[in-house]
């Protein structure tokens, strides 16, 4: 790139930061280049900046609108078709291509431009009117015969000159753009790095430290991996002379718009950049299927961890403002897609509280990986080899690593699911500074979630004893005391005269029973709730670490935990105790912990992603009939089963299946979550 054209990208990028986020700020820096870091605080879960002008791709035509980029699902046998009645449209250019339309609007502004206002970027890709030998014809032909990063490039700089063809359009702007976008690599070389051969062998990285698998890679780039990059250098000016060629005979384009774009550096610019760099989203929102109100909606962490039973789709994004974001294995923040009715959207979220000035990084890869796969796949792609606060305590470099880094690793491995590797990150927190009494609660926390409730206790009852002024631990002994409910060998032999839990023929380990309760407590507990919120700033937000709900937990209102411990002694304990095979010993089964939790549709919560519970057991019981509410209920994710039970009604279930709270869209739920450790 031209040392003037680089200096102007960069004042451009300062620019846009400046006018489109103000929260942020972008600064410039020898050691990491371009930069973001915050310009404000940020909470956890909060949306840090929006992008619904970026491009972005779609990797599944066949389900997406190529206007609107919106779900319209697959193709029928005639040349339109229908979906819960309405008409859709494919590419009135001819029958050959494969994109589809969900309105006259969108065939429009896709293909003809919006009142003539611009180019339709579809009529510069489509080929169903061309012949053999023309050459976007053969363009696509060798796209889909060699490399399918061609087609994108061809997508992307497509919808780049429509945009800058339009009346408002700015042709500067969108060469910027493309330019800003990170190229660490000439594109033949990323192309030979993603194929070699020991990345795809997970167990050589087990064998073999990063030194030495960076020793084998240049023997094969010496040997094997020049004649390959030879080979797909030729392909790649192949690709570029068949895309200036058949730009060129497109004789509605103006010479003014077209010409920027027709540079062959460009062009291998934006192919390296979607090799190495291009984030591939998915979604499963629930906007992609209107009408079905029982979706899981994707959680707000890794995109590859989101759960739904919609249909996945997946989109490539092209953005300057988050090709700027740099990369960590313990990232702050998390890139989100939306599919919204007409449009999509990706969102910048922090996956912690994030501090004024702080730097804001996302993963390029995922980050459940092992250091040594983590690093190599980062150094054949991108060209560097990572050194973030994960990656030091990985490689034993903790005199490098900050107290408060520990904690964010501790958290970001218990939200992975880690628990071990929490579990040793906070015991080497607590050996570094024995006051970690926060750390010594969350070493408990992820004892437990291993199944080490026992010792989790344990460890609790000695924070407590060392710090009985600390709140969290104190609540803890107080949770612990307050629930410590059993029943006699009598009560187990009354509760075989009631009706038991019956096991669900849908799904494995999972029981529903009814009966528990009456209308009238129902109504009593909700309004118990209600009464103490209304007197306590609110429904609590943030008692868990990894799923937070709103909720209010039952041990802080005396009466409604007397009534609580009464029915879970009489009815709760004995069914799940005979469900279950177990005696009623107190050391046998034990109430962890217990709240009342309220999903609201119009504001607030209104639902729970997929996670794991930390319980042996865990309950869902109802208290307010099914008649207030629309959608909800407890979604199972491997039977693909939602259920709902009614007033006064259970679900027992094992903690460690995958669940989550269906979306509500009417109305408020109110249920108690009770966690049983057997």
């Amino acid at each position: 790139m031209q040392p003037k054209l680089e200096e102007l990208k960069e004042d451009w990028l300062n620019k846009i930061v400046a006018e489109r986020v103000p929260e942020l700020k972008s600064k410039y820096t020898k050691k990491s280049g371009r930069t973001l870091f915050s310009n404000c605080v940020f909470s956890k879960g909060k949306r840090i900046y929006s992008e619904d002008s970026a491009i972005f791709i779609p990797l599944k035509r066949e389900h997406i609108c190529t206007g609107c980029l919106r779900y319209v699902g697959t193709f029928t046998q005639d040349r339109t078709l229908k979906l819960e009645e309405r008409i859709y449209f494919r590419c009135p250019f001819g029958s050959h291509c494969k994109e589809v339309f969900c309105s006259e609007t969108c065939v429009n502004e896709a293909c003809y431009g919006i009142e003539n206002d611009g180019i339709g970027w579809h009529s510069l890709t489509c080929v169903a009117e061309l012949q053999p030998g023309h050459p976007l014809f053969e363009l696509e032909a060798l796209s889909k015969n060699s490399h399918e990063t061609f087609l994108f490039v061809w997508r992307v700089l497509a919808q780049s000159i429509a945009r800058a063809s339009k009346k408002n359009g700015d042709v500067l702007s969108e060469i910027l753009t493309l330019l800003s976008l990170n190229a660490p690599l000439p594109w033949s070389q990323l192309v030979v790095r993603s194929l070699y051969p020991e990345l795809k062998d997970t167990r050589k990285f087990k064998e073999k430290d990063l030194t030495a698998f960076c020793n084998n890679f240049e023997e094969y780039m010496v040997s094997e991996g020049s004649k390959l990059v030879g080979i797909n250098q030729g392909l790649i000016e192949d690709a570029w002379s068949l895309f200036d060629l058949g730009l060129r005979n497109k004789r509605n384009l103006p010479s003014t718009i077209l010409e920027p774009f027709l540079d062959p550096v460009l062009f291998f610019h934006v192919a390296s950049a979607i090799e190495a760099c291009a984030l591939t989203l998915s979604s499963k929102s629930g906007h992609l299927h209107e009408n079905r109100t029982e979706q899981i909606v994707s959680s707000i962490g890794n995109t590859n961890n989101t759960f739904s039973a919609s249909e996945k789709t997946s989109f490539l994004m092209i953005s300057p403002v988050m090709s700027i974001l740099k990369h960590s294995c313990c990232p702050n923040s998390q890139l989100e897609l939306e599919c919204n009715p007409n449009s999509v959207s990706a969102t910048l979220i922090s996956l912690r509280a994030i501090s004024r000035n702080e730097e804001l990084t996302i993963s390029y890869i995922p980050t459940n990986q092992n250091l040594v796969r983590r690093r190599s796949e980062l150094y054949l792609r991108h060209n560097f080899i990572c050194g973030c606060s994960r990656c030091k305590f990985e490689s034993r470099q903790i005199q490098d690593i900050f107290m408060g880094e520990l904690r964010f690793l501790s958290n970001q491995a218990y939200d992975e699911s880690s628990y071990h590797d929490s579990e040793l990150i906070l015991n080497e927190l607590i050996r570094l500074n024995t006051t970690e009494f926060d750390s010594l609660h969350n070493l408990g926390v992820s004892l437990f979630s291993r199944g080490k409730w026992r010792r989790a206790h344990h460890v609790w009852k000695i924070g407590y004893l060392q710090s009985p002024k600390n709140r969290i631990l104190a609540l803890q002994r107080n949770k612990e005391r307050v629930f410590h409910v059993t029943c006699s060998e009598k009560s187990r032999k009354k509760g075989d005269e009631r009706k038991n839990l019956k096991y669900n023929i849908l799904a494995r380990d999972i029981w529903t029973s009814d009966n528990i309760l009456t209308l009238k407590q129902c109504n009593h507990w909700i309004q118990l709730a209600e009464n103490y919120a209304s007197t306590h700033n609110g429904w609590s937000a943030n008692r868990h670490i990894g799923v937070p709900t709103t909720d209010i937990p039952i041990c802080v209102i005396p009466q409604f935990l007397k009534e609580w411990n009464e029915v879970a002694q009489k009815i709760i304990i004995p069914r799940v105790a005979r469900t279950l095979h177990l005696c009623t010993h107190k050391s046998c089964i034990r109430i962890h912990d217990a709240f009342i939790v309220k999903y609201t549709a119009e504001s607030g919560q209104n639902y729970l992603p997929i996670h794991r519970d930390q319980s042996s057991y865990s309950i869902t019981l109802a208290l307010n009939d099914k008649k207030e509410f629309c959608g909800g209920g407890t979604y199972f994710e491997e039977s693909k089963t939602t259920i709902c039970p009614d007033l006064g009604n259970l679900v027992l279930f094992r903690g460690d299946i995958l669940h989550g709270a269906a979306p509500i869209t009417n109305g408020q739920r109110y249920i108690i979550a009770a966690f049983f450790c057997v």
